[in-house]
């Protein structure tokens, strides 16, 4: 009812009734004027016919009427179907067709801001898929917004994921006519969390308040800004603000646009953080934070191909460290890693930002110098690294010193691509370890022969232990004052398949890089224990048998549990067991030595310092540390007969070792001038090629038979 009564009143329905009285009214007329006799009956057709074209008349012009504005609405509907938005319905007929006109022509231009603003927000979501640069996101966000919301100025500003009060901003004006501008932006204290006080958009008077991410802002004459934070997991990442120089509200669904805006703005980020650590993990160092193999292969590639252009030269560097495995032996591997951390950030300081430090795998680094005037230039670097990282590092309360040993390869000269360049900057790096340790060398033709020899020795050496390759010798030990055998030392051979005989200063220095020291040191105490007791079996007595212990097997965490089996499997007494050790592993003072060795000390394993007098050792740690003897290193012995200086060396260590209670063994002895210096000195015990060389087992028993 409601409806109908208001179309009867509408202007259209008035027109109708117009149309139909009209049209009524003409045979009323004609009717009377026949009543009355003014016309005759002839006229009544023609009447009739009068009346009908008057109303066919007025049906066409109210059709028109109708027909017209209709067809417009028509057209205007397929122009928004078309997705054309902009052009309005237009026309006049103060009626409710211009009404309807007007509605469409509101309706139309509403849908076109939204598909608008849907087509822009589908092009930031395409745009945040295919593109892994946040920049060129932010930037096209900015670009976009005032495409949708009426603003002035724009800022997105990131938020430092490692200093939260540290950030870079992104800003323009809304026209966008000049470029955005970067700029590093500092957040005051308490202003992070001020922000996220606000769960959702917020509007900031700029003059009652300071903001210092909105300096830029202030600067350019801004009154008024409207702030969006942007949130991952509850931090703050991003503040999205639009400036007003005049103050301006922005309606709900402006700000419903912004807030999809932010949202995108989130996932945009979220998506760029994950792929930066999808990138560092695949490229990067997990420990030092530096290029691996796989980034380094790559930049040294790209570095060769401008070196070609450009002719210039490359320098690539190896960098091992000497003895690291004993680092994580004695302190533990988080010292260890420290160290590596502290090794990364010097190297990375001795070289330019052009070039590139990498990490290869455990204490193996890369320096890639990029271009370089000569070969001197990567002399340099090289003195400058080994001298940096030779300094001292502090880590946990430990002073550590740590010597590099660098081989170099240069581009064009020692190699062409990646994979020759590295490979012999390792050759160079091993024959710089072979010469000293803590040095550089340059590569050299002849060091591919001599890494082929190592490659080669080194799987030899592991299939080894399985083919029963190694043999124990002895060489016995002879007291001074009475000039009876009262010990031996063990010495191992590589009887090699190929090569024969093997001395340990030839394959030991390998089995130490490899690791192989380990397993070959256990049998080494097994065998020599197994030997021993046979030997007390037949009725053959020393007092002492003698093995050397390498460092890297002394400071593995069950060494003590290892002495511990073989002397309990074989049934030697731990008494009769000496276990030489090198001087330089007291050299720390480290707690994990001293409780290695009271450990063996406590099991009744006698203990001697090995080749003394050549390392770092006070004679104050023969006061402190279990120890039961002393091995005059053979340097010393061998300059007796013609340098006043080993005499006064040698003199003054058996001197200090009887001080403290401790026996001395002169190892190297050869002649007898050298003995008879070390007689007069009191000397303990001697060995060395002028009493016997080193023996088989079975040729050791006769001679002990003999001896005896």
């Amino acid at each position: 009812m409601t409806f109908q009564y208001g179309f009867l009143r509408s202007k259209l329905a008035r027109r109708v009734i117009r149309l139909f009285c009209l049209a009524a009214l003409v045979p009323i007329i004609a009717t009377a004027m026949l009543s009355f006799g003014f016309v005759s009956d002839n006229f009544l057709p023609h009447i009739i016919i009068l009346s009908l074209l008057v109303i066919l008349l007025l049906s066409i012009s109210l059709v028109r009427h109708c027909m017209v504005p209709l067809k417009q609405l028509i057209n205007g509907t397929q122009r928004v179907a078309d997705g054309e938005f902009n052009k309005p319905v237009e026309f006049v007929t103060r009626d409710e067709l211009e009404t309807l006109a007007n509605a469409f022509n509101a309706m139309s231009s509403r849908l076109g801001k939204r598909v608008n603003a849907l087509t822009i927000l589908s092009e930031i979501d395409q745009l945040i898929l295919s593109s892994p640069n946040i920049e060129t996101a932010l930037l096209t966000i900015l670009k976009r917004i005032p495409q949708i919301v009426p603003c002035e100025f724009l800022s997105i500003a990131l938020v430092d994921k490692l200093e939260s009060n540290v950030g870079r901003a992104y800003f323009s004006h809304a026209d966008f006519k000049e470029k955005p501008g970067l700029k590093k932006i500092d957040l005051s204290p308490g202003e992070k969390e001020k922000i996220l006080e606000h769960d959702s958009t917020f509007v900031i008077n700029l003059q009652d308040e300071s903001w210092r991410f909105l300096d830029r802002f202030k600067n350019k004459g801004v009154l008024v800004a409207q702030v969006f934070p942007v949130t991952l997991d509850g931090k703050l990442t991003a503040i999205l603000s639009l400036g007003y120089t005049i103050k301006i509200l922005l309606n709900d669904e402006d700000i419903k646009h912004l807030h999809i805006i932010t949202s995108r703005l989130a996932s945009a980020l979220e998506t760029a953080d994950r792929d930066e650590r999808l990138y560092r993990q695949a490229y990067f160092d997990a420990l030092t934070k530096l290029p691996n193999r796989q980034l380094l292969e790559d930049r040294l590639a790209q570095y060769i191909l401008h070196a070609h252009r450009e002719n210039q030269i490359i320098g690539v560097l190896y960098i091992d460290l000497d003895r690291f495995k004993n680092i994580n032996d004695t302190l533990g591997h988080s010292v260890g890693d420290k160290l590596l951390q502290d090794t990364a950030e010097r190297l990375t300081r001795c070289v330019r930002e052009t070039d590139t430090v990498a990490r290869l795998s455990g204490d193996e680094f890369i320096v890639v110098l990029s271009n370089i005037t000569e070969p001197k230039d990567a002399r340099i670097i090289a003195e400058h690294i080994i001298s940096r990282i030779s300094e001292s590092f502090n880590i946990n309360l430990h002073e550590i010193f740590i010597t590099p040993s660098v081989g170099i390869a240069l581009y064009p000269s020692d190699g062409t691509n990646s994979e020759e360049l590295l490979k012999h900057a390792d050759a160079a790096m091993y024959q710089a370890k072979q010469s000293g340790r803590g040095s550089y060398k340059f590569y050299e033709e002849q060091m591919n022969i001599e890494d082929v020899k190592r490659s080669q020795m080194e799987q030899d050496l592991r299939h080894a232990l399985a083919r029963s390759e190694f043999e124990l010798v002895y060489q016995p030990q002879f007291d001074l004052k009475t000039g009876k055998i009262i010990g031996a030392e063990a010495f191992i051979r590589w009887n090699h398949t190929k090569h024969g005989i093997i001395l340990p200063s030839h394959f030991i220095p390998l089995a130490e890089d490899t690791g192989l020291i380990e397993p070959i040191g256990e049998w080494i105490l097994r065998t020599a224990c197994r030997q021993y007791k046979s030997w007390q079996e037949e009725g053959l007595i020393i007092d002492r048998l003698a093995i050397n212990v390498s460092n890297r097997q002394f400071m593995q965490r069950k060494f003590a549990d290892t002495v511990y089996k073989s002397l309990t499997a074989t049934g030697m007494s731990p008494e009769r067991l000496e276990l030489e050790i090198t001087e330089n592993l007291l050299m720390d003072d480290r707690i994990d030595t001293i409780y290695i060795l009271d450990e063996l000390h406590s099991m009744g394993v006698k203990l001697a310092i090995d080749d003394f007098g050549t390392g770092y050792t006070s004679l104050g740690y023969l006061k402190r540390l279990p120890v039961d003897a002393l091995k005059i290193d053979q340097s010393f012995i061998t300059e007796v007969p013609t340098s006043e200086d080993a005499i006064t060396i040698t003199s003054s260590i058996i001197a200090m070792a009887h001080a403290f209670k401790v026996n001395v063994i002169a190892e190297g002895v050869e002649n007898e001038q050298q003995l008879f210096m070390l007689r007069s000195q009191k000397c303990d015990s001697v060995q060395g090629f002028y009493f016997a060389q080193p023996m088989p087992p079975e040729e050791f028993g006769a001679y002990l038979k003999q001896n005896n």
